[in-house]
């Protein structure tokens, strides 16, 4: 794991907006079990993307687990909306 955390943090300095990256290593901390870091890599990643459902979803995921069940339901709706796309104009 530390040498994926390296490689990540490389692609970080060539391009910082790079949101994959950051889902990657948030999943890697997750897996590792720290959940600070884990959840402020997911952080970093909604910064430079709000409006991506994978980072919603990723953190919901990391809230539940943490017992947080209303920080985790509204980030899953969240996904579920941002995934449902805007609504057509009729």
């Amino acid at each position: 794991l530390g040498r994926a955390i390296k490689l990540l943090r490389q692609a970080f300095r060539v391009d910082p907006a790079y949101v994959p990256a950051y889902l990657h290593l948030g999943r890697i901390y997750d897996q590792a079990g720290d959940l600070e870091k884990a959840m402020s890599t997911y952080r970093q990643a909604l910064r430079r993307d709000p409006n991506n459902p994978e980072i919603y979803e990723a953190m919901g995921n990391l809230y539940d687990r943490q017992g947080h069940t209303d920080r985790a339901v509204s980030f899953h709706q969240r996904a579920k909306v941002l995934r449902s796309g805007p609504k057509p104009d009729r």
